[in-house]
């Protein structure tokens, strides 16, 4: 049941891949160039993002830790790479472009509370 588990969480960002290509067209290659290449761009970004949080390792600071703290910053970069990967204007009723602002803040912020976390966890095995 554990291997079960870890694979579903392993897999779980490709999981909502399809339903990024029905929200968002522009995935699908369809539109001008630079709508194209913000939609790849901020797609694969929400995907890393998602992958990060529901593994709990961040690349370049290492595991988030269990704790309150830790399920913070995995909440807020899900929600953000959720964002990110599928901006859902049509679900949630705001202009692309707000959407867009709204993951990056929410990634941003998931990201600082994970390297802030990071950082106090160096300090504490070198003290």
């Amino acid at each position: 049941m554990r291997i079960g588990v870890q694979s579903v969480r392993l897999g779980a960002a490709i999981y909502l891949v399809p339903f990024c290509f029905v929200l968002n067209p522009a995935l699908l290659l369809k539109g001008d160039p630079g709508t194209v290449a913000v939609a790849i761009g901020a797609a694969l970004a929400g995907l890393i993002l998602l992958a990060a949080a529901l593994q709990g390792y961040v690349l370049g600071l290492g595991l988030i830790p269990n704790h309150v703290g830790g399920w913070i910053a995995r909440l807020a970069m899900i929600a953000g790479g959720l964002l990110l990967a599928a901006p859902m204007p049509q679900l949630t009723g705001l202009p692309f472009s707000i959407n867009l602002s709204m993951a990056a803040a929410l990634a941003v912020i998931g990201l600082l509370i994970a390297f802030g976390l990071a950082r106090r966890a160096e300090k504490g095995r070198v003290t």
